[in-house]
């Protein structure tokens, strides 16, 4: 049986609802334990208002916080699901949803063609929302993920050289913290998501993607890299950026790794940071179009990952 398209028009509105006013639960933690853990006087204040607003927004169904970004959306595509209308309906629906959901939340409309500055009011144009892909074996699903990260937030790239090391992205890391917890672009205590390896483009998707779509406390699956990644973290709470930018205790809630097998030559380095709104929502809809909105994406699952390395043709095995 297909997906319908009016089912997916209203699960891509809802979703735009749920991330828009509800607070992930890992989030919700996350900060009350930081609240708690938190010595210094003033930083400690504003987390409690930061508790306050999401609490107030899932209440009173308003926006955390005014700024969307520009709204996109994540799918993982079951490899045995159908879609009525196929990949092109799907993208038709989240873009009305979007559309809908501007209009009727309301967000704010953030997307704008670069050259007139000419603003449709809709949040759907060249490019908007984005839609990214991925594909799981063996599943008759769609999983659909709405992602709104603030617009003008800390970002950055840098391609090591082989004798850079571990160092060297430690350096990178701080530099990228520093800078943008001086310059205003990071709500603290921020989520940290950083891609390595591959190429540019893949190194600042996977950071964008690791730190969109991970829970928080999530470590990855090889040793190597959640213990960098704990390091990491620990790391960014010594630096004494505190809640918004303020003399604190901690500065990020996480940070989540991505690796890619790249070139020996030395490896790109990507990014993200995410506010302390991080505002996601996710749901899975099956082949009998029954509608599940969960609290966590499963994006980087096994197979998304590759993670057998050790992979062989099937005519060599």
């Amino acid at each position: 049986m297909a997906i319908e398209q009016d089912v997916l028009k209203e699960a891509g509105f809802n979703l735009h609802l749920r991330a828009a006013t509800q607070m992930p639960e890992d989030v919700k933690m996350a900060l009350r334990d930081i609240f708690q853990r938190e010595t210094k006087k003033l930083p400690k204040y504003v987390l409690g208002k930061i508790i306050e607003n999401f609490e107030i927004a899932e209440t009173k169904k308003m926006s955390i916080c005014s700024d969307p970004g520009i709204p996109r959306f994540y799918v993982k595509v079951g490899n045995r699901a159908s879609i009525r209308n196929g990949f092109v309906g799907l993208e038709q629906a989240l873009r009305e949803a979007t559309a809908r959901a501007t209009r009727e939340i309301p967000l704010r409309s953030n997307a704008v063609q670069p050259l007139s500055h000419e603003n449709p009011a809709t949040n759907v144009g060249f490019f908007a929302p984005d839609i990214y892909y991925s594909f799981e074996p063996d599943a008759d699903w769609i999983e659909i993920t709405a992602s709104h990260k603030g617009g003008f937030y800390g970002s950055d790239y840098r391609w090591l050289l082989p004798g850079d090391g571990i160092a060297g992205m430690k350096k990178f890391f701080l530099d990228v913290l520093s800078v943008n917890g001086r310059r205003g672009f990071a709500c603290l205590p921020s989520v940290v998501g950083i891609g390595i390896g591959g190429n540019k483009d893949v190194s600042f998707r996977l950071a964008r993607e690791a730190v969109t779509l991970r829970r928080v406390g999530d470590r990855h699956p090889d040793s190597t890299v959640a213990d960098f990644e704990e390091e990491l973290k620990a790391l960014a709470n010594s630096t004494m950026f505190g809640a918004m930018g303020l003399w604190g205790d901690i500065t990020v809630m996480d940070v989540h790794i991505e690796i890619a097998h790249g070139h020996t030559g030395g490896p790109p380095m990507s990014i993200h940071q995410h506010c302390n709104a991080v505002r996601r929502a996710t749901v899975r809809i099956d082949s009998e179009n029954r509608i599940e909105y969960r609290d966590q994406p499963e994006w980087f699952t096994s197979y998304y990952r590759r993670q057998n390395t050790a992979w062989k043709a099937e005519e060599d095995q």
